[in-house]
């Protein structure tokens, strides 16, 4: 991802964290974003707060296809860092 976002996360605007939901400060994602299982999503936070986040449920689908999970990620991200524009 960090080739396709190479701008935006340099500007700060786009960082990438794996969250652990099963430890104990992360649970409140699983009320807060609605997750189920293994879940991929994307967020926006303005001081601190969320401001609104998008699963990302057909990342599974793809999970067996690298370059095709690659591509629905960056379409996804794209279209809601634009959105947030």
């Amino acid at each position: 991802m960090e080739r396709h976002f190479a701008k935006e996360i340099k500007a700060g605007v786009l960082t990438f964290k794996a969250v652990d939901v099963q430890a104990d400060e992360n649970r409140h994602f699983i009320e807060e974003f609605g997750l189920y299982g293994r879940s991929l999503a994307v967020a926006e936070y303005r001081d601190g707060e969320m401001v609104r986040h998008k699963l990302l449920p057909e990342a599974w689908i793809y999970a067996h296809s690298p370059e095709r999970l690659e591509q629905y990620i960056v379409q996804q991200v794209s279209g809601f860092i634009h959105g947030a524009r």
